[in-house]
This record gives structure tokens, C-alpha cells and sequence, in this order.
């Protein structure tokens, strides 16, 4: 279980010291395992600031002990991943409808069409 799993990882985990020139994602362990998928979570180069860059962000505790941050992030990766494709199914099945009451709509005014002509 992955609650199990960050509790024995943080047993091992030091603080990590970063230079003014390296980023969060360098300094970080390679996170790898079945919980973590075939393309484990990458951190973005720059954390300091939002994709936007506008906003600063809040420092992450990289030296806590217990490893919870760490997974936390995790954790949080996993689940925007889920949400995203949970979005592109979701987007996939509403362009089908479209596409079959498109052809459902052509079909009923070929219907129309036709009694109209048999009007006149």
C-alpha cells in the first residue's frame, strides 16, 4: 500500500542541500516502482514559481525526515494524471454524441425536406 510504502521510504531519506544553481528536481532521488507507473513524476526545472510566473510558490521541506512531502507530491502527480485522461475520455465520448447528432440531425432534415417537397 503506498501509505505503508512512504512510511519505510522516509526511514532512509536525508536532507537534501541545494545550490543556488540546481533545481528541486535534481537534487530529489530517482522514484521508481509499480506505484509510480512506467514514467515516474518529474518536478518542474524551476520551483520557485508558478507555470504562470507570476506567483511565487511555497518552498517545499525537502529535509523532512518521514518522507511525507515527497510522497505527497507524488501522490497529488497521480492523481492530476488520472483527472487529465478521466478529462480526454470524457471529451472523446462527448465528440462521438456530437458526431452521432450531427448524423441524426442530417437525417431528420432529409425527413423534413422531403415532406416539404411532397407539400408544394
Amino acid at each position: 500500500m503506498l501509505g505503508q510504502d512512504a512510511s519505510r521510504a522516509g526511514s532512509d531519506s536525508k536532507p537534501v542541500q541545494l545550490s543556488p544553481g540546481s533545481s528541486l528536481g535534481s537534487a530529489l532521488p530517482e522514484l521508481h516502482g509499480p506505484e509510480f507507473g512506467p514514467n515516474p513524476p518529474s518536478l518542474p526545472p524551476d520551483p520557485t514559481f508558478s507555470q504562470e510566473g507570476d506567483k511565487p510558490l511555497l518552498p517545499i521541506a525537502v529535509d523532512d525526515p518521514t518522507g511525507r512531502v515527497r510522497m505527497k507530491l507524488v501522490r497529488n502527480t497521480l492523481a492530476a494524471r488520472r483527472s487529465r485522461e478521466r478529462k480526454a475520455q470524457r471529451l472523446e465520448e462527448l465528440e462521438e454524441k456530437i458526431a452521432e447528432l450531427e448524423q441524426e440531425r442530417g437525417k431528420w432534415e432529409n425527413v423534413a425536406a422531403k415532406r416539404e417537397a411532397e407539400l408544394l
